[in-house]
C-alpha cells in the first residue's frame, strides 16, 4: 500500500462523464450504473469549474481572457521545442454531408498512418510552397502549417468543432476570406489525392479537409501556479502548456489499469480522455460502457484511497461547469447520493471556451 499523504490533492479530469449527450435531460435517458459517482456527487462540495478542456487552460494555467497561440503550444508538446516560425495547427478531418450542411469529424476517427501523412504533406508543399506554406505532419492525423508570418484571422479550435456544422463557425479577421478560399483549395487538393482514392476503395473515411486553428502567440502562464503539480496527459496541447508553464509532465494514465495512488509527492492532474469522444459524437452505448468502467476502475479505488487517508482531496472535473471536491471527512457521510441527471451538462456545447 502507498504511504498515506493526507495533504495530497488529486484531480481527475474526465470530460464527457456527465455529457452532454442527446436526450440526457429526459427522464427516460438510459444512465449507466454508477454507484460510486452517485455517492461522490452527493457528498462532494461543488465549486465553479470549466465547461471544456479549453476553458480549463484559461481558468488554471494561462493568464488570458482569449486563448491565443494554441498551435505554438501544441507544437511544443508534439516535438519538444518551440517552433522557429509562426505555425497553425492543420489537422486532418473528414467533412460529411448531413442534409444541407457539412459536419466535421476529427482525426481520431481517421486513423491516419505516418505514410499517408507524409504523402499528403508532400503534395501540400508542392502546391502551396510557393505561397510560403509548408505542412509539418505530426502524429495521429495532427499537422502544423509553417508560415512566413501569422495571418490576421480568428479561428475555432478543432475541439470546439467536432461533430458540428462547419458553416456555423465562419472565421473572422481581416484575412479570413482569403483563408476560407485556401481551405476550399486544400479540400480540392486532398479529394483527388491517391491516399483518398485508396481509402475510398477500402471503404474508409476520406481525409477531405484540413482544419486550421491556434493562431497567435502563447500567453504567459498564470501567476501563482502550483509548481508542485504534475500533469499526466498525452494530448500535445496540454503537454505544451505544461512545458510553457514549467510544470512536470508524465504520460497519461492507462484507462484499463484504473486509479492508483501516485508514488511521487507532487499534486497529480490525471487526464482521462476515453469518455470525451463517445460523448462528442453521441455514441450512446460506447459512452455508457466507458462511464461504467470509469466508475469501477477510477472512482471506486480513488474513493477508497480517500477514506484510507492515502490522499487528502479528490477533485472530479467532468467539464460541466462544476468541480466536485471531496475531502476525507465528507466521504463518510451516510445516505448521501445524487443521481448524475441532476448534474448533466447542457446540450449543445458550441463554444470554444
Amino acid at each position: 500500500m502507498s504511504a498515506a499523504r493526507p495533504g495530497l490533492h488529486v484531480r481527475l479530469i474526465a470530460p464527457g462523464l456527465l455529457g452532454p449527450m442527446p436526450g440526457m435531460q429526459s427522464a427516460e435517458f438510459p444512465w449507466p450504473d454508477t454507484p460510486v459517482l452517485k455517492r461522490l456527487l452527493g457528498r462532494a462540495e461543488p465549486h465553479p469549474g470549466p465547461v471544456s478542456r479549453l476553458a480549463l487552460l484559461k481558468s488554471h494555467f494561462l493568464d488570458t481572457d482569449r486563448l491565443q497561440g494554441l498551435a505554438e503550444l501544441s507544437f511544443m508538446g508534439e516535438f519538444g521545442h518551440r517552433p522557429r516560425h509562426p505555425v497553425l495547427r492543420a489537422d486532418a478531418v473528414h467533412l460529411r454531408a448531413d442534409r444541407d450542411r457539412l459536419v466535421l469529424f476529427g482525426p481520431e476517427l481517421l486513423a491516419v498512418s505516418s505514410e499517408e501523412a507524409r504523402a499528403l504533406a508532400a503534395a501540400f508543399d508542392a502546391h502551396f510552397g510557393s505561397e510560403g506554406l509548408h505542412l509539418v505532419p505530426g502524429a495521429e492525423g495532427r499537422g502544423y502549417l509553417r508560415l512566413a508570418r501569422m495571418p490576421e484571422i480568428e479561428t475555432r479550435p478543432l475541439e470546439a468543432m467536432l461533430g458540428q456544422p462547419v458553416a456555423d463557425f465562419l472565421w473572422a479577421g481581416r484575412e479570413a476570406a482569403q483563408w476560407r478560399r485556401r481551405l476550399t483549395e486544400m479540400q480540392m487538393l486532398l479529394a483527388n489525392h491517391a491516399v483518398n482514392l485508396e481509402r475510398q476503395v477500402a471503404g474508409r473515411p476520406t481525409i477531405n479537409g484540413l482544419w486550421c486553428w491556434g493562431e497567435g502567440v502563447a500567453p504567459r502562464p498564470r501567476t501563482g501556479l502550483d509548481r508542485h503539480s504534475v500533469l499526466h496527459v498525452d494530448d500535445p496541447l496540454f503537454r505544451g502548456v505544461a512545458m510553457h508553464c514549467g510544470l512536470e509532465l508524465m504520460e497519461a494514465p492507462d484507462f484499463e489499469q484504473g486509479f492508483r495512488v501516485p508514488e511521487s509527492g507532487r499534486e497529480p492532474w490525471l487526464f482521462i480522455d476515453e469518455i470525451r469522444l463517445p460523448a462528442v459524437y453521441g455514441e450512446l452505448e460506447r459512452w455508457r460502457e466507458r462511464v461504467s468502467e470509469f466508475d469501477r476502475l477510477w472512482l471506486a479505488p480513488a474513493f477508497r484511497a480517500l477514506r484510507r487517508g492515502e490522499i487528502g482531496i479528490l477533485d472530479l472535473m467532468p467539464m460541466n461547469g462544476r468541480i466536485y471536491r471531496l475531502r476525507r471527512h465528507r466521504s463518510w457521510l451516510l445516505w448521501r447520493a445524487e443521481h448524475p441527471a441532476r448534474h448533466a451538462a447542457s446540450m449543445p456545447v458550441h463554444h470554444a471556451d
